[in-house]
């Protein structure tokens, strides 16, 4: 049996496939990026949520993917905690960009983007990332992600220019002071999934001029800042994946036209079709 998995910096996703390619167990967790999760974080996170849907299984391969696994460092960090999780099994770390280029693109080349929580972009050659825009994470970079949108909605509402509805609308649905969102940002642990959050309230007042020129202006300077940045990004379409580019798929792609950009798949989540260029590696 394999297990792989795609981690963002919100959620975990993990399928068990048996040796005849089928999936035989589902799992979702918590994120598990590095940058915020120690190596005994991840175990205590896993025993509670994981371990009692897939422990117990004969696992030879551990295939994990995951927000800030780019260095070998932070991959460590995960990998220590699923080697003593999965005793005796092969276990790989690497990148969720690498999850996302495989999922949208298999063995072909081609250019993958992840707008989530966070954001990242590449180019892939079928096999390997051979090119790289830098991802700065939320504090200095991130754009077009949850956690950005959700930084430029929640900077207009302590400004109070928000229209008065929409004020009046954030207000009664977090019920958030100021000194509420400067302990979240700048003392508690996870901030960018606090920011992340508010993109939810960008989802739910689609159609508002005011919320679409902020998802506009979000997700154009993502296309400015990383797509457009690369060499061949008019010769080969853009893959995206990620909740932000699934549930503003219509503004992702006025925006691409507009910079001369093809956009290709869009998914949600790359946990299926990335366990399925597993099973066809394994077959």
């Amino acid at each position: 049996m394999i297990l792989v998995a795609d981690s963002g910096s919100t959620k975990a996703d993990w399928n068990l496939v048996d040796d005849k390619g089928n999936v035989v167990k589902q799992a979702s967790t918590i994120g598990l990026n590095p940058l915020f999760i120690n190596t005994e974080g991840i175990i205590a996170e896993l025993e509670k949520t994981l371990m009692p849907e897939m422990g117990g299984n004969a696992i030879s391969n551990v295939y994990f993917y995951g927000a800030s696994c780019s260095s070998d460092e932070r991959k460590a960090v995960v990998a220590d905690a699923l080697k003593q999780l999965f005793t005796g099994s092969s276990v790989m770390v690497d990148h969720d960009m690498l999850a996302a280029a495989r999922a949208l693109c298999g063995n072909e080349p081609g250019f993958a983007a992840i707008l989530g929580t966070g954001s990242n972009s590449c180019y892939y050659n079928g096999v390997d990332i051979v090119d790289n825009i830098p991802a700065l994470g939320f504090i200095l970079g991130d754009e077009g992600s949850g956690a950005y949108i959700g930084r430029m909605l929640i900077r207009e509402y302590i400004y109070e220019t928000l229209p008065a509805e929409l004020h009046t609308q954030f207000t009664a649905d977090y019920s958030l002071t100021k000194d509420d969102i400067f302990a979240a940002v700048y003392s508690k642990p996870l901030p960018n999934r606090f920011l992340a959050q508010f993109a939810r309230f960008c989802t739910r007042n689609q159609g508002n001029p005011y919320i679409e020129a902020i998802l506009t202006r979000a997700i154009d300077d993502f296309f400015v800042h990383h797509i457009c940045r690369y060499e061949k990004h008019k010769q080969h379409p853009v893959g995206f994946v990620g909740s932000v580019a699934h549930y503003h798929s219509e503004i992702l792609k006025k925006v691409a036209e507009k910079h001369g950009v093809m956009v290709g798949k869009i998914v949600d989540a790359p946990i299926t079709a990335l366990t399925l260029y597993h099973i066809n590696q394994a077959l």
